[in-house]
């Protein structure tokens, strides 16, 4: 009896332990060190299914995106003919493609908003994500799209903050319900991110590096690291730090 007494407390003391370390990541440190996050909210739709909405000064939308891999191309339709209807884009202004060494974006350019389809590079036709730009010509016609209006319709967004960076750089930050950092998301760009990741989440904090290995899923592949207080993933387009703790959904 006393000794799994003993390891109910090791346990308590060991998750208590992680939330001490970690404890500095918390969104008013954050926003001490970075400043201010984006005016951003990420919305469930789904089980499996978010849309991510940027507003302006005025609150009113400016952009949302259904980012890569989190739904099935009817959903994200339905999503968007029910927030974007077809009659309130305006007139269709131009289509085409962008090119970007191997990659693409399928665009369709409208009165009142700009949509842009990034272009899965090993399957023809197969986009990976949906965007849309509102123009400020939207502003009238869109006014339901705003945080009062997407709250009703979906419920609470995350508990999550983008802060930038850099011009071309940010961190993604979603919390627990203690208003600790739980996960961070950070570009794939190796330098940076590895600066950032050490001033944020230092080795030393980490603990003792339990595992490594790497699993794929089709073209794409993840490696992970596996700390006793974290567990760090690369993909070919993000680093993802997910933090051991007890109110943390562990990895």
């Amino acid at each position: 009896m006393a000794s799994g007494v003993t390891l109910l407390f090791s346990g308590a003391l060991c998750l208590g332990f992680a939330s001490t370390l970690f404890g500095q990541i918390d969104s008013y440190q954050l926003r001490a060190k970075y400043g201010p996050p984006l005016d951003r909210e990420t919305f469930t739709i789904a089980p499996g299914f978010q849309i991510i909405v940027d507003y302006g000064p005025d609150q009113q939308v400016r952009r949302l995106e259904v980012p890569p891999g989190v739904s099935s191309p009817k959903q994200a339709d339905d999503v968007l003919l029910e927030l974007v209807p077809m009659s309130m884009r305006g007139k269709e202004l131009g289509s085409g493609l962008n090119f970007m060494s191997r990659a693409s974006i399928k665009f369709t350019d409208y009165e009142h908003i700009s949509i842009g389809e990034p272009q899965d590079p090993d399957v023809p036709g197969r986009r990976t994500g949906v965007t849309v730009v509102f123009k400020s010509s939207a502003t009238a016609l869109f006014g339901q799209i705003d945080s009062y209006h997407l709250r009703a319709k979906y419920g609470p967004p995350l508990a999550r903050d983008a802060f930038t960076i850099t011009s071309a750089f940010q961190i993604i930050v979603d919390y627990g319900p203690d208003q600790q950092a739980c996960r961070l998301e950070l570009p794939v760009d190796r330098k940076q991110a590895d600066d950032v990741l050490l001033e944020l989440v230092p080795v030393s904090m980490r603990g003792k590096q339990l595992n490594i290995g790497a699993f794929s899923s089709g073209p794409n592949s993840i490696k992970f690291t596996t700390y006793e207080h974290v567990m760090i993933s690369e993909s070919q387009t993000s680093v993802t730090v997910a933090f051991k703790r007890e109110v943390c959904r562990n990895p």
